[in-house]
């Protein structure tokens, strides 16, 4: 990034969802300057930004024009956005009538998934190891990888542990116990 880029504000819409939030904790204590924007009149959260303006709503006509003149008044280089549905709605329209303007993160339904994704891959690496048992039949996996991964979730959020994604040859021991009980449970 070059360090026009980095000295233009950012513009976090809508600015007061709790990962815009955090984000903007992030962006003010590495020195960034920042503006929040939101379509609410009275948004609590316009206490904590440093400076703040309203957007109407993505659906409403007005919005493509109000947004450009937000870019362009106060130099806007990236936007910053949780919210999935405005997260489209920007990506989309930034295209149009503002290409050298950035979102900063990626799709938050890709982030949202992004675990699950990988615990999914992690539960057809499960069933693609050789499961050693004393029988003369092969042992069938009976369970798939989105179960196996939606095991893996559920258990990880539910007794709070810390995830970590291990590369096929990097194998977490504690969760490949935990989907090795799963799968020979099913059975």
């Amino acid at each position: 990034m070059d360090d026009f880029v980095v000295k233009q504000p950012i513009l976090i819409f809508p600015a007061g969802m709790p990962r815009a939030l955090e984000f903007l904790d992030r962006v003010l204590g590495e020195g960034r300057d920042v503006i929040g924007a939101s379509s609410l009149a009275r948004d609590p959260s316009r206490e904590r930004y440093p400076a703040w303006l309203y957007l109407p709503y993505i659906t409403a006509p007005e919005f493509n024009d109000a947004l450009k003149q937000v870019l362009a008044d106060f130099n806007i280089g990236r936007i910053y956005t949780p919210n999935p549905v405005v997260w489209d709605c920007l990506n989309r329209v930034l295209k149009e009538f503002a290409p050298g303007i950035s979102l900063v993160n990626s799709s938050p339904i890709d982030a949202e998934l992004s675990s699950y994704r990988t615990e999914q891959q992690f539960g057809q690496f499960v069933i693609e190891q050789p499961i050693c048992l004393a029988s003369a039949y092969e042992a069938k996996p009976v369970m798939s990888p989105i179960e196996i991964a939606v095991g893996i979730e559920a258990f990880t959020h539910r007794n709070n542990h810390t995830r970590r994604y291990p590369k096929t040859e990097q194998v977490d021991p504690i969760k490949y116990e935990i989907a090795l009980v799963a799968v020979n449970q099913a059975a």
